[in-house]
């Protein structure tokens, strides 16, 4: 069940637990019970319309917050800084888990996964799913991808292959970084999963050329969830207010806010969670919002 018919306006001075606060005083004042709550900017009619903000959060059965999530879409004329992309990964992310899709188009090239022990920092296990009957050029950008990632792998007859563990050094952002460049450099699109594990701290980020708007669509999720005997969320909440500031020129303060707050069963509410990320495409919509499907 979901509640959707709130707006709140956070004060102007407030942070990320205040926006937070003031959304659970609607639905408490509205005898709401609170599950999961959705917040997304409700621009007004002068402010930008390329850009659009969110923000969800989890509670324990104690009422304590689990999980901060961030999520920013924005269409950008080209494609965004590396200096953005490597905030997001080394504020945001993590190196001991990391995704890679790479599409050419609806089609998926290629997606690979490298992860990492808890115990044996220097083994890691890896996954590589590629299509078959690339181009030579599209092929060359898979390669490329996995040398950026520091992924051993054999090539015959066209096809790619990797052994599913390694000894290796530990990734890095740099090395995250490079391989998202290699298939940006490529007018490729492309997803990237990083996180700590646990998965105390993740990001996903979503590039794809839109030919049709002459640029690219940009989509971040950050999250942050509560790691054991955490004692308050203060921390994360700033964090995650702070690289939104500094990385799009967006203050969460002065501005009105939807809530959506979804309550049931922990099944019915909840995306699937863990490493690996839910690759359920976010549909950006310039006067909605984010929306995942």
């Amino acid at each position: 069940m979901s509640d959707t018919d709130l707006v709140v306006e956070s004060t102007a001075q407030g942070g990320l637990l205040g926006l937070l606060e003031t959304a659970q005083s609607a639905l408490t004042r509205a005898g709401t019970p609170i599950g999961v709550l959705r917040l997304d900017w409700q621009p007004d009619a002068d402010a930008p319309r390329d850009i659009a903000v969110g923000v969800e959060a989890e509670y324990t059965g104690r009422g304590s917050l689990a999980r901060l999530e961030l999520r920013v879409a924005q269409r950008l004329a080209r494609a965004p800084a590396d200096s953005l992309l490597r905030s997001a990964l080394l504020e945001l992310g993590g190196v001991a888990y990391t995704s890679v899709c790479i599409t050419r188009g609806p089609r998926e090239l290629a997606d690979v996964t490298v992860h990492f022990g808890s115990r044996v920092r220097f083994l890691s296990k890896c996954t590589l799913l590629v299509a078959d009957a690339l181009s030579e050029a599209d092929r060359g950008c898979v390669v490329s991808v996995l040398e950026a990632l520091g992924v051993r792998h054999a090539e015959r007859e066209g096809s790619l292959s990797a052994s599913a563990t390694q000894l290796r050094g530990a990734l890095s952002a740099d090395a995250q970084l490079g391989a998202v460049t290699c298939a940006l450099d490529r007018d490729l699109g492309v997803q990237l999963y990083a996180s700590t594990l646990p998965s105390t701290r993740s990001v996903q980020l979503s590039i794809q050329p839109e030919p049709e708007a002459k640029g690219v669509r940009l989509e971040l999720v950050g999250v942050r969830r509560a790691e054991p005997n955490a004692k308050s969320p203060a921390g994360d909440a700033t964090a995650l207010r702070e690289f939104l500031k500094a990385r799009f020129d967006f203050e969460l303060g002065a501005k009105r806010w939807s809530i959506a707050n979804a309550h049931g069963e922990p099944d019915e509410v909840e995306r699937r969670r863990g490493p690996i990320p839910d690759r359920g495409r976010i549909h950006f919509s310039i006067n909605w919002g984010l929306k995942r499907r």
